[in-house]
């Protein structure tokens, strides 16, 4: 199953992204990245860290610090 984000933009249109972060060498989907592993939003399945995310297929620069991710979990 492929969970998606939704950004909220200045306008009223809402945009569909899929995020992906590369966790032991595989790209994952995720709903969910913080710096911290305790932070208050709920969690869902924990995926594991990493610096190296993608939105839309396209690779960010590399984060400087190692951010935990996670994904929804119905």
């Amino acid at each position: 199953m492929v969970e998606k984000v939704f950004e909220n933009h200045l306008s009223d249109h809402h945009k569909t992204s899929l995020t992906e972060a590369k966790i032991i060498g595989e790209w994952k989907t995720y709903s969910l990245m913080s710096k911290i592993f305790y932070t208050p939003y709920q969690h869902g399945k924990y995926l594991g860290t990493s610096t190296n995310i993608r939105i839309d297929g396209v690779v960010q620069r590399a984060r400087e610090v190692e951010y935990h991710f996670w994904e929804t979990v119905d």
